[in-house]
C-alpha cells in the first residue's frame, strides 16, 4: 500500500486529499503545524465538494454526503467513484453516507464510531493495496475502540500490483474500484442477509 510505510512511521501525519480544494487546504495545514507530513496526491480528483464555510482539520474526516444506511469512506480522488456509487445506491433504495478520509493518520475515531453505531455497514475504498492502508487503519480503529460494524468491506487491490496498462478509469473498472463495482459489492452484502435496509 502507498500509505502503509508512512502510516507505520512514528509521528508522521498522512494526508490524502480528494480534490484541488482539499489539496490546497492540506498544504496550508502542513505549513501551519509542526512535525513530519506525508502528502499523497493522485492524478485524479473527485468533483469539487468543499464548501467555502468548511474548515479543513487534520485528523477529522469531512462529510461529503450525509445519509443513513451504509458509510463509504474513501481517500483521494477515488472518492468521486464513491459519490457516483452513492447516487446509484439511492436508486436501489440504499442510503449511503460518503466520507473523505483526507487524513489517514491520525484517524477520525469519533466519526468512524458514529458511522458504526448509526449505519448498517462500513465500506473503505482505496486505489492501491489494502495491506496497511485505509481499510486496515479503520479496522484497527474499530477493534482498538471496541466498536464492531454490522458488516465491513475493504475495496482495493489484494496483495498485488496492477499488471494492466490503461487509463485510470480503465484500471478502476478492471480491479473492481469503479462506481458500478462499489454498488455491486454493497448490494451483494445486503442481499446475503448480512444487513437489511429498513
Amino acid at each position: 500500500s502507498i500509505v502503509a510505510k508512512p502510516r507505520a512511521k512514528r509521528g508522521v501525519t498522512v494526508l490524502v486529499p480528494l480534490d484541488l480544494c482539499e489539496a490546497e487546504q492540506a498544504t496550508r495545514a502542513m505549513l501551519a503545524e509542526r512535525g513530519p507530513f506525508y502528502l499523497r496526491l493522485d492524478k485524479s480528483a473527485a468533483p469539487p465538494g468543499v464548501r467555502s464555510e468548511e474548515t479543513f482539520s487534520v485528523g477529522k474526516f469531512r462529510m461529503v454526503r450525509q445519509r443513513t444506511d451504509v458509510t463509504l469512506i474513501a481517500a483521494g480522488g477515488i472518492l468521486g467513484e464513491a459519490l457516483a456509487a452513492a447516487a446509484r445506491l439511492d436508486s436501489a433504495g440504499v442510503s449511503a453516507r460518503v466520507l473523505s478520509a483526507h487524513t489517514v493518520k491520525p484517524l477520525d475515531v469519533e466519526t468512524i464510531s458514529d458511522s458504526v453505531i448509526h449505519d448498517r455497514g462500513l465500506v473503505t475504498i482505496e486505489e492501491h493495496n489494502v495491506d496497511g492502508g485505509l481499510g486496515g487503519a479503520v479496522a484497527e480503529c474499530c477493534m482498538d475502540n471496541g466498536i464492531t460494524p454490522a458488516w465491513f468491506l475493504r475495496l482495493g487491490l489484494r496483495n498485488k500490483f496492477s499488471s494492466v496498462i490503461g487509463t485510470q478509469a480503465y484500471q478502476r473498472t478492471t480491479y473492481g474500484l469503479d462506481a458500478e463495482a462499489i454498488v455491486k459489492a454493497v448490494l451483494e452484502k445486503l442481499l446475503r442477509g448480512q444487513a437489511k435496509v429498513a
